[in-house]
């Protein structure tokens, strides 16, 4: 009996910035899933840091749209329940998700944090656990 994995694999919406959602989303580009659409923030904003490239530097050979927003707009709110993605996953994506957007996927939102939550919240939470020296972390 053969199974066609392509029916089973879930939908993935993926949401972040930087390096680390990069390194968050090409260790979930694998053939376990399906990564319908990745939303990403503009970078029309000058960054505290502007030796800091905060582009998502994804490396894909699957074909899927890339969003750039800075806010949830009505027409990206149609895109996303267009989707239809089982999961949403985020990873270090600078905007805080509204709750209607939680309600979008049928298996629920994940998000993926370097840090013991709420006490390392913020933009550079594994700079401030160094400094902290805190031994354990998310």
């Amino acid at each position: 009996m053969t199974s066609n994995i392509s029916q089973s694999k879930i939908r993935i919406l993926f949401m972040g910035t930087g390096v680390y959602g990069s390194l968050v989303f090409n260790e979930l580009d694998t053939n376990f899933f399906d990564i319908i659409g990745v939303v990403t923030k503009s970078q029309n904003r000058i960054s505290r840091n502007p030796n800091l490239n905060n582009e998502l530097n994804i490396q894909s050979n699957k074909n899927f749209d890339i969003y750039r927003i800075n806010k949830f707009t009505d027409e990206m709110n149609l895109k996303l329940i267009q989707l239809n993605p089982s999961i949403i996953i985020v990873a270090s994506f600078g905007l805080i998700l509204p709750d209607y957007i939680l309600q979008i996927p049928t298996l629920g939102v994940i998000n993926i944090h370097p840090s013991l939550l709420p006490k390392l919240r913020g933009p550079s939470p594994i700079s401030s656990a160094i400094i902290e020296g805190m031994k354990n972390t998310g």
